[in-house]
């Protein structure tokens, strides 16, 4: 068996699979599968992508052949290396990765005409939310190739329930395999920061589902004493300067500090440093650092928009309605705790993330779902 796992790009810049596909890929690897990552070359325009750590994987960064490529990810040399990878073997999954690009309508197309079985992961590109943002281009998309393209898929991968009832919502009819991202997470705990000012923190791309606006308005609301704000991650479009430029309006002078792209290898000391998580996202099919927080032992306010609903049950963190006012109510409860309550909300988070979502465990699972598809085993419990 051979996985072809493919991607638009590898580089930090593109969101979370840039991160979740070659840790999906190291887990498959490590379980004795044979996997390639096929994904665009961005390295001149962004620097280093984020590429898996097992030897026995097998990646492949097809060069843009032009600019109109690197704006639409249409590549005909990525077409043709999908073509020779599937016809390399007679047991492979294709399994795509994104929409509404052109490395999406290429794989579909590749599966296609070589009768290879397609596995598509949207990765949250159709929620409610993402189908309405830049909603004239995607309606366009969407009759030009991307549904003809999603129908063409033998499986569709749902990190959560919410996003595969959002993918039954658009008429997919195909089965679906509901299995969640897994986590990774630093061999060794890091010590926790005791510094007298305390950190909310806000770790993700600047990007106008994430909510940020609200999360400005709802802190220069409260202002809470002894407390700073702390918003970190990579630019989409100059969404951060609208941003920074919110927080000086707001006169939040010191009390609100964005920080600009964190590196994985310094996202961690991040988390150790804060008292508190935010992620109030209007759309999310997974949110990696909701988990990630959780397993490093912070507490999270995030939003049903989210698939993390259970952090209320679990008593780690506050799952609301997207939303300022509803962001507001959180936030006070939350800083109205001290430290020794929040930790202790953060040490339930991180016993709940570090038992159930192991990239071992995501890797068995699709493991699963790749042998079915290849006639090999009976349906597993994670197709519906």
């Amino acid at each position: 068996m051979q996985i072809l796992l493919t991607v638009a790009a590898l580089v930090p810049e593109s969101g979370g699979p840039s991160r979740s596909i070659p840790a999906l890929a190291d887990a498959l690897a490590g379980q004795g599968k044979r996997v390639r990552v096929v994904a665009l070359d961005f390295r001149q325009r962004f620097g280093p992508p984020l590429l898996p750590k097992n030897p026995a994987v097998q990646v492949t960064l097809v060069p843009c052949e032009s600019r109109a490529c690197q704006a639409t990810r249409y590549c005909r040399s990525f077409a043709r290396t999908l073509r020779n990878c599937a016809a390399a073997s007679d047991s492979v999954v294709l399994h795509d990765n994104g929409m509404w690009l052109g490395t999406n309508y290429i794989a579909a197309r590749v599966a296609s005409s070589t009768a290879t079985p397609l596995v598509i992961s949207p990765r949250g590109m159709l929620t409610e939310w993402a189908v309405r943002h830049h909603g004239l281009t995607k309606r366009l998309a969407w009759w030009a190739y991307q549904k003809q393209a999603l129908a063409s898929a033998t499986l569709l991968h749902a990190t959560s329930h919410s996003e595969a009832e959002d993918l039954r919502r658009l008429g997919c009819r195909q089965r679906i395999a509901v299995i969640p991202n897994g986590v990774s997470m630093p061999d060794q705990d890091l010590p926790r920061a005791e510094s007298p000012t305390r950190r909310a923190l806000f770790l993700s791309r600047l990007h106008p589902k994430k909510g940020l606006f609200d999360l400005i308005v709802a802190w220069s609301d409260l202002r809470p004493p002894g407390w700073e704000l702390v918003i970190a991650g990579n630019d989409h479009s100059g969404h951060g300067a609208k941003v920074a430029a919110a927080a000086r309006a707001a006169g939040l002078g010191d009390k609100c500090r964005l920080i600009g792209a964190v590196r994985d290898d310094e996202k961690w000391a991040c988390y150790a440093a804060s008292d508190l998580f935010v992620l109030p996202s209007y759309s999310e099919n997974f949110g990696l650092v909701v988990a990630e927080a959780l397993g490093c032992g912070v507490p999270v306010i995030t939003t049903t928009a989210t698939p993390w609903t259970e952090v209320k049950s679990r008593q780690c963190g506050w799952c609301v309605p997207a939303g300022r006012d509803s962001l507001r109510k959180a936030l006070s409860e939350a800083l109205s705790l001290d430290r020794k309550g929040l930790r202790e909300m953060g040490r339930k988070g991180r016993a709940w993330v570090r038992s159930k979502f192991s990239w071992d465990n995501t890797a068995r699972q699709l493991g699963e779902v790749y042998s079915f598809l290849l006639g090999i085993g009976h349906q597993p419990d994670t197709i519906q």
